[in-house]
């Protein structure tokens, strides 16, 4: 459970981060956490992890969050394609164009 509230604090933070465009804020710490939450067993973790990794422009991370375009959650995968879509990673395009068709409108 703590480390739920943990988790929450960390994308809270960052997303405050990105933001307020005070991006020294984003440590490498912040960043390395984030990245190991694109794999949380928890889907609200792998989403906001990916939204907060679009919002802090981390291209570095584009290849990880790109493998959630698959993911069986339709959250996540909306929300790995809007931060892909921020961090102008192309190599993702043809993937989010076949989200175009996903079953779930929310992807849509």
């Amino acid at each position: 459970m703590l480390k739920n509230f943990i988790l929450v604090g960390l994308c809270l933070i960052c997303m405050g981060v990105a933001y307020s465009d005070e991006k020294t804020k984003a440590t490498p710490e912040r960043i390395k956490d984030l990245i190991e939450q694109l794999g949380d067993a928890d889907s609200f973790f792998r989403g906001r992890a990916a939204e907060a990794l679009g919002n802090l422009g981390y291209k570095e991370a584009a290849p990880e969050i790109s493998k959630l375009l698959n993911d069986k959650e339709p959250s996540v995968r909306g929300s790995a394609a809007y931060s892909l879509g921020k961090l102008g990673y192309k190599e993702a395009a043809p993937k989010i164009i076949k989200l175009l068709n996903d079953k779930n409108a929310s992807v849509r």
